[in-house]
């Protein structure tokens, strides 16, 4: 919405008022500012006294000259209105018909607006400059030149196709010409090898036109892409800025090639590419060694994809990352517990489909029991070495009782039996501190929380 040109509109308007009100002495007067100029009234009659003159319940209809913002009237134009009434004749079918619908219509009214501060926007200036060389939107133009570069197009003669489309997309812009002709822009680009320079191109169409009617042709030229730069990257990793390839980025080639996944699976989440694009994401992360991302990404293409073909390999290579994503007892046991649910659901989903990876599953979950068996056992040594006996012996005795088959039960169970005739928590070392500041809270008493983790 340009609001300059309304702006200078009721500022002059409002300053005429207020030279109105003043008198020719100076002394302000109380006037209705959308009155039209009228003569001076006659000097009263002489005589003892003049009479009081009369005061009007509300200023009457008049009839004023404005610019009407919404119905784009001339200022020659008449509006009759009353005080404190909207413009009459004024709708919605009025202010839809007066606003401008072609490039055309826009630019005529740009150039009858007063100067102003928008006018002055970088963009508005590359446009009238662009207006006044004779380079501004020509509808005929753009689709003679989108049909002379498609005619190149059909040749094979991408190179020469590129100005016609780039010309075509300046020359009509937010159009179905210029939807098209960035699309066979980013298509030259991509026959002629130049890949970066064509990812590029699509992402700006998909940007503008999200729903473009080239979206699943533009999906599988980017998952190409990405799918090229990978390969790429682990054949010739390039570890300094590129300067003379053009067919892979500046820079960060795998990087490059994950944001292109994304852009597949995020643009169309829905389209026959969006569950590969997430595959080959988790992929790269796996074999790069960062498992809790290469995890998220195989939980997301189990959740959001789950008539994909890869949901096995996703609850396969998931269960692999959590695995190694585990640091040890001292740290976090929650890739632990969402591998065991895992393995569970890996077993139900896929009864007939493990093969010979089945026994390899049934091992992950008896490591998992395992290590979480090692969880415990290092905090009851933890209470064991504070001869907190009582204590460690309550996490020896849930080692037994919850992971029985792994080594670690045979060792809680023989250091029960080591520790049952011990006291139960340390003794007192200073029990004539205790007994000069009064008694404490019996320590012989207190019992371990269970699920607490050292």
């Amino acid at each position: 919405m340009r609001t300059g040109p309304v702006l200078c509109s009721m500022a002059c308007v409002m300053a005429v008022a207020c030279a109105g009100c003043l008198s020719n002495d100076g002394a302000a007067q109380p006037t209705n500012p959308w009155a039209e100029p009228t003569a001076a009234p006659p000097p009263a009659a002489a005589g003892p006294t003049a009479p009081p003159p009369q005061q009007a319940s509300a200023p009457p209809a008049v009839e004023r000259a404005s610019w009407n913002p919404f119905t784009r009237k001339k200022p020659d134009e008449k509006v009759v209105t009353s005080w404190g009434e909207p413009a009459a004749g004024v709708s919605i079918s009025d202010v839809q018909s007066s606003l401008p619908t072609t490039p055309e219509e826009e630019e005529k009214e740009e150039l009858e607006l007063p100067l102003g501060l928008s006018n002055l926007s970088p963009s508005r200036v590359t446009k009238n400059v662009k207006r006044m060389v004779g380079r501004g939107p020509d509808e005929q133009i753009a689709r003679t030149e989108l049909a002379e570069g498609e005619k190149l197009f059909a040749q094979r003669q991408f190179g020469d196709a590129v100005s016609h489309f780039k010309k075509a997309a300046m020359r009509w812009p937010d159009s179905g010409i210029e939807e098209d002709a960035m699309f066979y822009l980013g298509e030259c680009y991509f026959f002629l090898d130049r890949y970066p320079k064509a990812n590029d191109t699509y992402a700006k169409l998909i940007k503008k036109y999200g729903t473009t009617r080239h979206l699943d042709l533009v999906m599988r030229r980017q998952y190409a892409t990405a799918r090229f730069w990978q390969d790429l990257d682990r054949a010739k990793p390039m570890p300094y800025p590129n300067v003379y390839d053009d067919t892979r980025p500046w820079w960060d080639t795998e990087g490059e090639a994950l944001a292109t996944y994304e852009s597949v699976w995020l643009n169309d989440p829905t389209g026959p590419l969006a569950d590969d694009a997430v595959m080959a994401t988790a992929n790269a992360h796996f074999l790069a060694g960062r498992y809790r991302d290469s995890d998220d990404f195989y939980d997301q293409l189990r959740t959001k994809h789950p008539q994909s073909e890869h949901q096995l390999e996703a609850h396969l290579l998931g269960l692999q990352s959590k695995m190694r994503a585990y640091q040890g007892p001292e740290y976090d046991g929650i890739e632990l517990v969402d591998a065991e649910k895992l393995v569970d659901q890996t077993l139900t989903q896929f009864p007939d489909q493990l093969n010979e990876e089945r026994e390899r599953v049934v091992e992950t979950r008896r490591m998992v029991r395992a290590q979480m068996a090692e969880r415990d056992w290092n905090v009851g040594q933890h209470y064991d070495r504070l001869k907190y006996y009582r204590a460690a012996k309550f996490y020896y005795d849930g080692i037994v009782k919850d992971y029985p088959n792994t080594p670690f039960a045979e060792l809680a169970q023989q250091r029960i039996v080591e520790i049952k005739d011990l006291p139960p928590v340390p003794p007192n070392k200073f029990e004539w501190l205790t007994k000069l500041f009064g008694p404490s809270t019996n320590q012989s008493n207190l019992t371990p929380v269970s699920g607490v983790q050292f």
